[in-house]
């Protein structure tokens, strides 16, 4: 209801254009394996053929924020000097922006420990755990139960559905007035430019951002 009132008439973009997407990013995958590794590539796999409704969804967003190469963050030094604070500049990898979007555990019981860990991580680089997804279940049994949340500060919410887990998890961003983590700001702003079509105020760009557009447009 906040981000509605933000957003008028935004509300339902990604839900509504997310199969769109699939279409085109299956275009896009079928000759653009080459820099996967083997469990990227069983996403893209699954992505072009799903053995069953709603796979290709869970791996389409899993998948996402390996289609960007992590670029240099910010990270706070504890030191100051003359109270000007001092910055060290580091790459994160691709599994660090992966799991700055989305988490996968196999059982619920890890997620408390998860988040710990991610606060911990957080903490000793100066900077905070923001809004996250959690896919809990293990993808690779046939007939595994999946259940998906969206995680905020100590709060988990359960939803129905992959997408709608990450469609809340943006939301959280603009309702709360949050920063979207370092670590995978390419992902979310490609999120907000390609389904929410929300404009950038912020002096930030990300070239990668508007050519993944592009080539998927």
């Amino acid at each position: 209801m906040d981000f509605n009132q933000l957003y008028p008439q935004k509300n339902q973009n990604l839900i509504q254009k997310f199969d769109i997407f699939k279409d085109r990013l299956k275009m896009y995958l079928k000759n653009r394996t080459n820099n996967f590794n083997l469990n990227q590539q069983n996403l893209v796999k699954t992505i072009l053929s799903a053995d069953k409704i709603g796979d290709d969804d869970l791996a389409a967003i899993l998948l996402l924020p390996y289609l960007f190469n992590p670029v240099n963050i910010k990270i706070p030094k504890k030191t100051t000097d003359n109270n000007v604070s001092k910055y060290s500049m580091r790459r994160p990898t691709k599994l660090e922006q992966a799991s700055a979007v989305v988490v996968c555990i196999t059982n619920i019981n890890d997620l408390k420990t998860t988040h710990e860990e991610k606060v911990n991580r957080a903490f000793n680089c100066g900077l905070t755990v923001q809004p996250y997804v959690v896919i809990v279940g293990n993808l690779e049994e046939i007939n595994s139960t999946i259940s998906y949340y969206t995680v905020i500060n100590d709060i988990h919410y359960k939803l129905e559905t992959p997408i709608k887990a990450l469609d809340i998890c943006f939301k959280s961003f603009h309702s709360f007035n949050l920063e979207y983590p370092q670590e995978a700001e390419q992902v979310w702003w490609f999120i907000q430019d390609y389904f929410f079509n929300i404009n950038n105020n912020s002096k930030k760009k990300f070239i990668s951002v508007q050519t993944l557009i592009k080539d998927l447009e």
